[in-house]
């Protein structure tokens, strides 16, 4: 047996890049409604995503995360759909990013516009002890929001259209100040 590669993760309460799941399935430890499965994004070294074709939803729970944390995924819309990723707290939203009409949007301020099938890094570096999160696209600073719990336990992500949306790399992870 010979060891092409080895990947390490420590420390992130969610970490799916849905490598290992199945094609047609669905991804492993999330919730979905009827037409969200794994699909093979023809990728040598990322050779999965999940698609949800039309309406639906993919929901994601795990133990509640407080201070500073990230939250990131990307997420590509194809045409006539539009979506949304949002972190919560049980059924309290935290922060929700819109992505619809060639826009990214949250709570209706405008943070960028997007090209139709093209890969977009969505990215909240929230803090609940000053409950604000600054949001990112593509690692570029956009607007910051108030964020209204003490942490985050779920992530969702919908669509809304009649075309296909799709998401990837999805990463929840604490962030800690060092001396």
């Amino acid at each position: 047996v010979t060891v092409k590669e080895v990947h390490m993760y420590v420390n992130y309460d969610v970490m799916d890049m849905f490598r290992m799941d199945k094609n047609g399935a669905v991804p492993y430890g999330w919730t979905v409604t009827d037409g969200v499965k794994v699909v093979q994004a023809k990728g040598d070294l990322d050779p999965n995503s999940v698609k949800i074709r039309g309406k639906g939803s993919a929901k994601k729970t795990f133990d509640k995360v407080s201070g500073k944390f990230v939250y990131e995924t990307f997420v590509r819309v194809v045409d006539k759909q539009s979506a949304s990723v949002s972190v919560l707290l049980g059924d309290k939203t935290a922060v929700k990013v819109d992505i619809a009409d060639g826009k990214i949007t949250s709570g209706g301020k405008h943070m960028r516009d997007y090209t139709k099938g093209i890969w977009q890094l969505i990215r909240v570096e929230g803090d609940t002890t000053t409950g604000k999160a600054l949001l990112k696209v593509n690692n570029k600073k956009t607007i910051e929001v108030d964020m209204p719990v003490d942490g985050i336990d779920t992530i969702l992500i919908e669509s809304y259209g009649e075309g296909d949306f799709f998401f990837d790399d999805v990463e929840v992870y604490n962030v800690y100040d060092y001396e």
